[in-house]
């Protein structure tokens, strides 16, 4: 059943487990309150190149007149300036809204309290296991988080009169030889009786290390971590960790949001999480579960990450030969069947998708639509709703999808600004079966294939108008728009090679007085009844015909006709072009021709015999305005 009341997340790196349980809690709470979640999803700081660069797309997405309440997961955010921006659009709105973070909050705030169970935890070495030296292995990346599980460590110390110095605290980089060097300065002064870690990934890496150095947790030291992953439950003995009820906080936030447009507000609202013991500590408990099934899950898991990275290599090329954007539809829509991930797919497009920039349509005079507006049409160019393909169509980009998509909808949408450089495209939305989040890292490159090959198409775009204006400059006169000398030349043998006409016919126009038409009325009027002949040339010619003015007053005529009859007609309605352009103008002066025509069998005709045709239909030329001499004002 689709709910108009919608949730929105802003949230970044969907991929991490932290983010992907946390907007599950948003998702399945939203819907027991009777609304849809639209998490709008960005992947800031990741060392994509292009892929990156304007990630504040997202900020052109939702139209906040829909939303009803937002969830702002502000940690994640490694870009600041990104996160700042969202801040501040959300501040400008007139809807609830609740940030789950831990530092520089902005909005009344879902905080996961998490690192305060490091003094639960220390006190369980030292009551439960008679610690008196506990160090400290922090994580360089989260130096912040670090720091304050840290401090909370040392102020644990400092009551008991315990050492805690820099023999007892290391920070390290996620390299191996980064957990031994944090072990041999631990050792230095002595074997510790505990050794805290940031997290259970920096835990089981510092683990691995004393491993290899001989030592037996929890024989000789005990080891602890901080997020209860399924990597340390798995370990003989199982890792002491904290919880960390990522569902939970997503949960309570949107509880929090409920409570807000109700007028119930609260500035902080905490979720609390729980102490794990395990044997890595000494305390007597059996793994979770078996260590083999463990490593034949990873083993499953690293087959589809190669069977994924390979289908996308597929989707890469398959795109990359694609010839229009009709053909890349079809190509995303059966990789996108092949995994059967989704149950819904869109990729929206911008109406200004493509268009070269203001400065190339500018420079090559590419006509540019109307300036977009913000309630201009996007295009629904792939859509694949329940497992059917519906018809591509456009929509008011007030709301996210067509109201026929949404209105018998209850699928959580995951948004994604699709840009490449400076240029934005649109948006993918996704929606997961079951409303099941199974977002990982790879979806990621989903991303990038789609960017890059609408990149390729807007660049072609790009190219083609810049080789038309190459083309301009190079090939046509500048006056008239007609062929020049080079491209006259250059074309002679597409026209010779064309199969229609036995006979190729040159005629040559000359404009009868033009010198007297400059001297009298200025260039610009001579140069007007030099536009008004090339016009009547386009108009009397067929559009493979070769129409050319190499300069002065002179233009040339190459084309294929089944008799001179043919190429004699044309000059006759070149000629009543002008008698009828010469009655209805106002101008003093009359504009007119001479014209010469030469003509020879098309069979195995050369370039060389083009300029033999030349000479003669000059030399008629000459003759047909010798006999014409006339008057060349009214």
């Amino acid at each position: 059943m689709y709910h108009d009341n919608k949730l929105a997340v802003f949230v970044s790196h969907l991929y991490g487990d932290y983010q992907r349980q946390l907007c599950q809690g948003v998702i399945d709470r939203a819907a027991e309150y009777g609304y849809r979640t639209e998490i709008y999803c960005s992947n800031d700081g990741e060392a994509l190149g292009e892929y990156v660069a304007q990630e504040d797309a997202i900020l052109r997405i939702p139209d906040f007149r829909y939303i009803d309440g937002a969830v702002f997961v502000s940690g994640p955010y490694v870009d600041v300036s990104l996160r700042e921006q969202i801040g501040a659009m959300l501040a400008q709105q007139h809807i609830p809204v609740v940030e789950i973070a831990e530092y520089d909050q902005r909005f009344p705030t879902v905080s996961l309290r998490n690192s305060e169970l490091f003094r639960d935890m220390a006190e369980h070495l030292i009551r439960c296991h008679g610690a008196r030296r506990i160090c400290y292995v922090g994580f360089e990346p989260q130096r912040y988080f670090s720091d304050v599980r840290r401090d909370i460590l040392a102020q644990v110390t400092a009551e008991r009169g315990m050492p805690f110095g820099e023999n007892e605290v290391y920070f390290c980089q996620d390299r191996p030889e980064d957990y031994a060097a944090a072990l041999a300065r631990f050792t230095a002064a002595g074997v510790p009786d505990a050794v805290m870690c940031y997290n259970d990934h920096v835990a089981v890496r510092f683990w691995e290390a004393a491993h290899r150095a001989g030592y037996n947790v929890p024989r000789d030291f005990a080891v602890t971590g901080c997020d209860c992953d399924e990597e340390g439950q798995y370990m003989d003995p199982p890792l002491t960790s904290i919880t960390f009820p990522n569902r939970e906080v997503g949960a309570a936030a949107v509880t929090a949001l409920m409570e807000q447009r109700h007028g119930r507000i609260t500035p902080v609202t905490s979720v609390r999480a729980e102490l794990v013991p395990g044997g890595s500590c000494g305390c007597a408990r059996e793994p979770v579960g078996s260590a083999f099934f463990y490593r034949r899950k990873l083993s499953d898991r690293i087959e589809r990450t190669e069977n994924v990275l390979m289908d996308s290599m597929h989707m890469a090329a398959e795109l990359s030969r694609a010839a229009d954007l009709d053909e890349g539809m079809d190509v995303l829509e059966k990789h996108i069947r092949a995994t059967g991930d989704y149950s819904d797919f869109y990729l929206c497009l911008y109406a200004d998708w493509d268009e070269p920039s203001a400065y190339l349509r500018e420079l090559t005079g590419v006509h540019a639509g109307p300036e977009r507006r913000e309630d201009d049409n996007v295009l629904l160019k792939l859509a694949l709703h329940n497992g059917r393909r519906l018809p591509a169509c456009s929509f008011r980009r007030e709301k996210l999808l067509p109201d026929f998509i949404q209105s018998d909808s209850d699928a959580a949408y995951i948004v994604s600004p699709v840009f490449f450089g400076s240029r934005s495209f649109g948006y993918l939305v996704r929606a997961f079966r079951d409303n099941r989040i199974d977002y990982k890292f790879l979806d990621v490159l989903w991303l990038t294939n789609t960017a890059q090959f609408l990149q390729n198409l807007a660049e072609n775009r790009r190219l083609h108008a810049v080789s038309r204006q190459l083309e301009s400059i190079y090939a046509k006169d500048s006056l008239t728009g007609l062929y020049n000398h080079p491209g006259f030349t250059n074309r002679m043998g597409t026209v010779l090679r064309s199969v229609e006409g036995s006979m190729a016919a040159v005629t040559m126009f000359d404009v009868d007085s033009l010198k007297d038409i400059s001297d009298h009325f200025g260039h610009r009027e001579g140069d007007f009844a030099l536009l008004t002949v090339g016009q009547a040339l386009r108009k009397s010619y067929r559009q493979e015909d070769l129409c050319a003015r190499f300069e002065g007053d002179e233009f040339y005529v190459l084309a294929k006709v089944d008799s001179r009859a043919r190429a004699e007609r044309c000059v006759e309605q070149v000629r009543s072009y002008l008698a009828s352009f010469n009655k209805l103008s106002a101008k003093p002066y009359l504009v007119s021709v001479s014209a010469g025509i030469a003509c020879m069998p098309a069979a195995d005709m050369t370039e060389a015999d083009v300029q033999d045709l030349l000479a003669q239909a000059d030399a008629d030329m000459r003759r047909d305005k010798r006999s014409r001499q006339s008057s060349f004002l009214r």
